[in-house]
């Protein structure tokens, strides 16, 4: 019998935390858009089968089985799960973990992994992503950008690995994938980013500062990050705190 895989080292605490903002945080507010947006430039508007690979909370894919997906979240952890099944019982759900999937071949048309792959055996999951996904199929995924801006929040998170975009591509390649395109988010806040995380080093205080902004800044924040991401498909922002990649099976 195969060994089982590794536990990511994401706490329950953690997802606890998120579950309490994820709703309403500028950047979730701007992620949930921009992934959106490329949902439907590469895998059209009509109502697909969506993988939800780490779902977490639960909330972007309860929003995309609202816009008639037939979505599948997938999750180590249960809570998020716990919620989906009652708020939205037309989510299917999953709990496993990312590496070894329970899921047959070529079961999906899409498949999103939302800052997920930098918790896990990276290349291991991207070739389940792979498995499952038709040809033709979209993956789409976000990580954390730039080694050095490693803080409290990645090991808090228990992070693994932050990207430099040729890195996640690599990744995305080997398990055979054809790149997009792939891009930054969070242009404009970036300056925030790398003096919240240079002076976050070994401390909790701008980790959590971050989590729970004030509502007019959480407000303002969330402006900047929709239009940032309305507009991503025109403007190559050159860098982000955060990394995008659209990737598709080949036949």
């Amino acid at each position: 019998m195969a060994p089982d895989p590794p536990r990511p080292d994401f706490t329950a605490d953690r997802l606890a935390r998120l579950l309490g903002i994820e709703r309403y945080h500028f950047w979730f507010q701007g992620r949930r858009l921009l992934v959106r947006c490329l949902i439907n430039r590469f895998a059209g508007s009509r109502p697909i089968r969506i993988l939800d690979l780490g779902s977490g909370g639960g909330f972007f894919a309860q929003s995309l089985a609202a816009a008639r997906h037939q979505v599948t979240a997938l999750d180590f952890l249960p809570a998020g799960l716990v919620r989906l099944r009652r708020d939205a019982p037309e989510v299917k759900t999953i709990q496993s973990s990312a590496e070894c999937l329970p899921i047959g071949a070529c079961s999906f048309d899409a498949a999103i992994a939302l800052d997920v792959l930098e918790h896990i055996d990276d290349q291991a999951a991207a070739r389940e992503l792979h498995r499952v996904l038709r040809p033709g199929g979209v993956l789409i995924v976000t990580v954390p950008a730039f080694p050095f801006l490693w803080s409290f929040r990645d090991v808090s998170a228990g992070h693994k690995r932050r990207y430099r975009r040729a890195q996640l591509a690599a990744t995305l390649r080997s398990a055979g994938f054809q790149m997009e395109t792939s891009g930054y988010y969070q242009f404009f806040l970036f300056p925030l980013a790398i003096l919240t995380r240079l002076s976050g080093r070994s401390s909790s205080t701008t980790r959590d500062l971050e989590d729970t902004p004030p509502r007019p800044v959480n407000s303002l924040f969330a402006v900047i990050n929709r239009l940032e991401a309305l507009a991503s498909r025109y403007i190559p922002w050159p860098w982000g705190s955060s990394i995008y990649a659209v990737a598709r099976r080949t036949e």
